[in-house]
């Protein structure tokens, strides 16, 4: 096939060569693209989701989609610039790939002609839509919305699939990511989760197959395409302006063992793809959040709701997630609004999936205290109905209210309310104070 050959790009830049080619190959042509910073950034970004050989790199890729994996999809053909000054238009993906890999600290891609059209998931709809870039300011929001300087999602390699339903070209597909962080990761909750079909290209899991290549593709446009060998077959699904289903029948190679098993259906594809991953390993084990194990909470300061309950995250991108039990075992997931039951404990989260560890939090009701405590400075006098006494501690106090039912302070008297000093001079402020109820009295 006579595609350009990037690894000589750098020798045809110096000459300045023209590559006559058909439609389908990538064209070095002298068009004046707009020398762009966000055209930089995008590229390196994408790079780092491929293999120098052009395979898509493991862990920055949990969907082998690269709306999710990446951010957008560009759409062909696009022209792009070197920091040389030549441009190259981009017609199939698989050639946006190999300028890609041969990008270098002294030759890379620092321009495009605009404006050029992008797909993007929009949150609101939940579902792929075109955006067109018309200039660099519109390419410098793009790529902030991106966020591709925030690396603070962090999940396990843990294989538990978790899938979520879009709209793509005005069809239903289903994304299926590797577990539920990667998914919240991207903004997707456990409400958004759907079944997986275990029918797609690209959804292999562990991976106790290989494909045995050429294996044929069909887009939703009902164009058939031809994939070679793994990394033509990736960078198909990866890059698909439309997504893709497996022509029938196709024939696969059990790693264990070496047997050839043909798959003649959707139904044989599915029945793989479930055996093959039955048992989730837990290579890593997602961390639980910090935080007391008990806690107590004074019962006039109720109700009480999860929201009360105090546990660090320390993910630094999820919400804590709290279920009335291990998740593993087939727990139920809590709103926060949740009201919480005396001697009842609650399992708080970071992520969702089996891979994952939980803090056990029991609450508890206790009965507080909640008026200020207060002391007597000493002395301090009391009217006895027939005269008075001075009581100079707290036993005195005692002794006089104890001996003599008519007893009672003489106003003013010095006190102090939880170490403050306070002079009461009226007995609105002697009963502001609860006398008897909330005397720390030793």
């Amino acid at each position: 096939m006579k595609n350009l050959k990037f690894i000589y790009l750098s020798i045809l830049l110096v000459f300045f060569t023209l590559a006559s080619c058909d439609n389908n190959d990538p064209v070095i042509d002298v068009q004046n693209p707009n020398q762009s910073a966000s055209a930089k950034t995008s590229m390196l970004e994408l790079q780092s989701h491929f293999n120098t050989d052009g395979s898509l790199r493991d862990g920055n890729n949990p969907t082998n989609d690269i709306i999710f994996d990446y951010c957008f999809n560009f759409q062909l053909p696009v022209t792009l610039s070197y920091n040389t000054g030549v441009t190259v238009t981009i017609n199939e993906f698989r050639d946006l790939v190999g300028v890609l890999i041969n990008m270098t600290d002294d030759l890379y891609i620092d321009g495009i002609v605009f404006p050029f059209n992008v797909e993007v998931y929009n949150d609101n709809t939940d579902s792929i839509v075109v955006q067109t870039i018309n200039n660099e300011t519109d390419f410098e929001t793009l790529v902030d919305s991106c966020g591709f300087d925030e690396d603070d999602c962090i999940c396990t390699d843990e294989y538990a699939p978790v899938c979520v339903e879009i709209s793509a070209n005005g069809q239903g597909h289903i994304v299926q990511f590797t577990n539920a962080c990667e998914a919240m990761c991207d903004g997707f909750t456990q409400a958004d989760f759907v079944d997986c079909d275990n029918t797609h290209p690209g959804n292999e899991g562990n991976g106790c197959f290989e494909y045995n290549f050429p294996i044929s593709l069909i887009g939703r446009d009902g164009v058939t395409v031809v994939a070679n060998d793994a990394i033509e077959f990736y960078n198909i699904l990866y890059g698909a302006a439309n997504y893709y289903d497996f022509v029938y029948p196709f024939d696969v190679t059990i790693i264990d063992g070496g047997a050839v098993q043909t798959i003649a259906n959707v139904t044989d594809f599915s029945t793989l793809i479930v055996a093959c991953n039955g048992n989730v390993t837990c290579d890593v084990v997602f961390p639980a959040p910090l935080g007391e194990s008990v806690q107590e909470f004074c019962v006039n300061d109720g109700p009480f709701t999860l929201a009360d309950l105090v546990v660090e995250n320390t993910t630094g991108y999820n919400s804590i997630l709290w279920f009335d039990g291990i998740q593993s075992d087939g727990a139920n997931q809590l709103p926060m609004t949740s009201s919480l039951a005396n001697g009842t404990t609650y399992y708080a989260y970071q992520a969702i999936g089996d891979c994952v560890e939980a803090l056990a939090v029991t609450f508890y009701i206790e009965s507080c205290n909640t008026s200020p405590c207060w002391e007597f400075v000493y002395p301090a006098t009391f009217s006895t109905g027939g005269g008075t006494q001075v009581a100079n501690s707290d036993t005195e106090v005692i002794a006089i209210l104890g001996n003599n039912q008519q007893a009672e302070v003489m106003l003013p008297f010095n006190v102090t309310v939880n170490g403050v000093a306070q002079t009461i001079t009226t007995y609105a402020e002697y009963e502001a104070i609860g006398f008897m109820a909330n005397w720390c009295r030793s």
